[in-house]
C-alpha cells in the first residue's frame, strides 16, 4: 500500500497540494508535459486575501501557512503556490500588483543619552519574498 507524505506541512494542505500536483498531468513518462514549479511566497497578512483572490481568477490554488516576521514580530503568511513553468509570470505580476510595501516605526532607544529615550525610526516592510522551488519529481512512501 501507498502513502502520501508530506514533511512539516498539516495533513489536508499536503493532500491538496499533492492533488494539484498530480491531477491531470497525465502519465509521468511522457516528455511533453508542463514542468511544474512551487512558488514558496511570504507576504504580510494584509495582503494575502487580495493576492489569492486574484490568483483564484487565474485558477491558481495557493495555500496558506501563518508565520510570523522575526524582526518586527508582525504576522505574515507563507503561501504555496504550485503552478506549471508556463504561469510562472503571470503569479508574479498579480504578486507585484497586490504585495503593497509600507512604512511602520519601531521605537529604539538613542544611545548616548543619559536617559533611555524611545525614538520612532522608520522601517520599510511589506512587498513580497518569493523562492521558486522546481519539482524534479514527487513520491509516494511505501508504508
Amino acid at each position: 500500500m501507498y502513502k502520501k507524505v508530506f514533511w512539516g506541512l498539516p495533513e489536508h494542505i499536503g493532500e491538496e497540494l499533492w492533488d494539484c500536483l498530480a491531477t491531470g498531468k497525465g502519465d509521468m513518462e511522457e516528455q511533453t508535459q508542463s514542468k511544474m514549479v512551487i512558488l514558496l511566497v511570504v507576504v504580510q497578512a494584509q495582503d494575502a486575501d487580495m493576492v489569492t483572490s486574484s490568483l483564484r481568477k487565474y485558477g491558481v490554488v495557493a495555500f496558506e501557512l501563518s508565520s510570523t516576521g522575526a524582526f518586527l514580530g508582525r504576522k505574515n503568511v507563507t503561501l504555496l503556490i504550485p503552478v506549471e513553468t508556463t504561469n510562472v509570470e503571470l503569479v508574479l505580476s498579480e504578486l507585484k500588483r497586490n504585495c503593497r510595501q509600507r512604512i511602520e516605526y519601531v521605537s529604539m532607544p538613542i544611545e548616548g543619552q543619559p536617559l533611555p529615550i524611545p525614538s520612532p525610526i522608520p522601517i520599510t516592510v511589506g512587498g513580497a519574498t518569493i523562492f521558486i522551488l522546481e519539482i524534479d519529481q514527487y513520491l509516494e512512501v511505501l508504508q
